[in-house]
């Protein structure tokens, strides 16, 4: 496990439960904060530190997953990990699509039912200061 892990969820209700379950298997949590926001306002933020693994997964509605990935994409780590959860949903499934046309930034490393795993393969950006013209996705 990483140093520290970061969960965000603007419901109390699931880091009550997230606590109540690790207590109930012995796990420690003292390496994880808990931040009661809605995403896109937490993540912006947050320390610019880099970033092993993210989950989107949460609001679905349009921007949500998008502002999730712009503000977490170019803090992953090389060989990092972005998991993009609820692919049958249009916003998680143009998140997908995307992101498996970006071949030179982003590798399908698993896809878990709804759920797809990208790695990151490149130190160069992968959001900020990518033009459209970059993006395969946006391509004509």
């Amino acid at each position: 496990l990483s140093k520290e892990q970061i969960v965000i969820s603007p419901f109390v209700e699931e880091h009550n439960l997230i606590k109540k379950w690790c207590d109930s298997h012995g796990i420690e949590l003292s390496h994880v904060k808990f931040c009661e926001e809605l995403s896109q306002d937490a993540l912006p933020k947050l320390e610019n530190t880099p970033l092993d693994f993210v989950l989107i997964d949460g609001d679905h509605a349009f921007p949500g997953p998008f502002l999730d990935w712009y503000y977490t994409a170019d803090r992953i780590r090389l060989g990092g990990l972005v998991a993009v959860d609820d692919t049958q949903i249009i916003t998680g499934r143009i998140l997908r699509d995307f992101l498996l046309k970006e071949t030179e930034r982003w590798k399908l490393a698993a896809e878990i039912g709804k759920t797809s795993i990208f790695e990151r393969i490149t130190t160069g950006p992968v959001a900020r200061g990518v033009q459209w013209i970059e993006q395969p996705y946006c391509q004509i």
